[in-house]
């Protein structure tokens, strides 16, 4: 991944002066067929999140051309102990403060369309004492990132620091330039490179990267945006 895929310039430069057009078109062909490596992948993350009294879960994350999706994995989801137990600790972070027996993995995805500019996440909502499906949309663009001069190595990839406010929570976020997608866990993305890592100043919500696949190991997997439930803006979630 440290490599870079493009020529050095002195070289392009002489390939343009001194072979012509037609050697300059099979050259970008190789370029462009070759950045497709980078162009899908699968990612696994643990996750650490205080709604779910702190313990580990697995989550993966799968990104394909423009367009990416992001799932708990069911055979590490964390059930809750009292399975008529509600948490909600206030309405900007209600998306992780639904607990009721089910399982993070059996209902919550977050799919992100950077063609389209929206992100579709599958949650629940409680109302007249049940749980109801229902699909969110909001558009993306949204996290306010600020770049920070500061690096550290995660998985043998250089990451670089950045910060933002959302939701209630302050993050750190660290991305890496050497896979350049616009991709990351959760609805954390807008940044030049895949994230690695992020959490809050409190340690409530953690995204540790454990596995990158680039391209897919087996067959590559669909993604598609779900669509399960009643259509809510974020605000008329909240």
């Amino acid at each position: 991944f440290g490599m870079s895929l493009m020529p050095k310039y002195s070289y392009f430069k002489l390939t343009i002066m001194k072979k012509g057009f037609l050697p300059i078109l099979v050259l970008l062909f190789i370029l462009l067929s070759s950045s497709k490596v980078f162009a899908q992948g699968k990612v696994t993350y643990t996750a650490i999140l205080e709604s779910q009294d702190f313990r580990e879960l697995k989550a993966e994350l799968i990104f394909k051309d423009n367009r990416s999706l992001f799932s708990f994995l069911p055979d590490t989801a964390v059930k809750a102990e009292n399975e008529h137990s509600m948490n909600l600790n206030n309405a900007s972070n209600a998306e992780f403060e639904i607990s009721m027996g089910e399982p993070l993995a059996s209902y919550h995805q977050v799919f992100i369309d950077r063609h389209s500019q929206e992100i579709i996440a599958s949650e629940r909502y409680f109302e007249n004492g049940e749980l109801h499906p229902c699909i969110t949309v909001e558009p993306t663009g949204v996290i306010d990132w600020k770049l920070k001069n500061e690096q550290k190595v995660i998985s043998s990839f250089t990451a670089t620091k950045a910060t933002a406010s959302f939701r209630g929570r302050n993050y750190t976020a660290w991305f890496t330039t050497e896979i350049s997608v616009d991709a990351g866990p959760w609805k954390f993305h807008g940044l030049p490179g895949l994230i690695l890592e992020v959490y809050d100043d409190e340690n409530g919500v953690q995204f540790l990267i454990s596995k990158i696949e680039i391209p897919n190991q087996g067959k590559p997997q669909d993604i598609e945006a779900p669509d399960k439930g009643k259509k809510l803006t974020i605000e008329e979630y909240a």
